[in-house]
């Protein structure tokens, strides 16, 4: 029997690759969900985000549970194969890489959670951030502007 030759990417990474000069931006699932979902203005702007980020013009990194929070969110829209087929796409996404969770971050978040005041899932997203010593999160989402050291952009 042949071994199967692999060529598509781990989504699991340790260490972000990054390019001096160049900022490292987090991706909110927000941005994911508005992208794939949205005919408006945000999911206008985020499109043209993760094609910046496609073509490499933006290095980015988001955690690997806002695969499930943009698949829990598009399959309650949209129904379960567009939601699959999106994450799927955004896994073939070459410049986007996807953070694990570890127990430091868990441990990070349990302190985010009850002192920044954020909801469970957005403490792992600062956490995350803080652990990777990114600084600019990439989302709609206005509870990251009450966070010391942390940059918030809308597309």
């Amino acid at each position: 029997m042949r071994k199967r030759n692999r060529t598509k990417k781990s989504i699991h990474f340790q260490r972000i690759r990054r390019t001096p000069g160049k900022t490292m931006i987090y991706i909110d699932s927000n941005i994911l969900i508005n992208s794939a979902a949205n005919d408006a203005e945000p999911g206008k702007k985020s499109r043209r985000l993760l094609m910046h980020i496609i073509k490499g013009n933006q290095e980015a990194a988001t955690s690997v549970l806002t695969i499930d929070e943009a698949l829990w969110a598009l399959q309650r829209e949209k129904g379960k194969p567009f939601a699959a087929n999106v994450a799927r796409n955004l896994l073939d996404i070459r410049n986007l890489a996807f953070l694990d969770t570890t127990q430091q971050i868990i441990e990070e978040a349990l302190h985010a959670y009850t002192h920044d005041n954020l909801n469970p899932r957005d403490a792992i997203h600062l956490a995350t951030m803080r652990v990777n010593g990114i600084t600019t999160i990439a989302s709609y989402d206005d509870d990251f502007d009450q966070i010391k050291n942390i940059t918030r952009i809308t597309p």
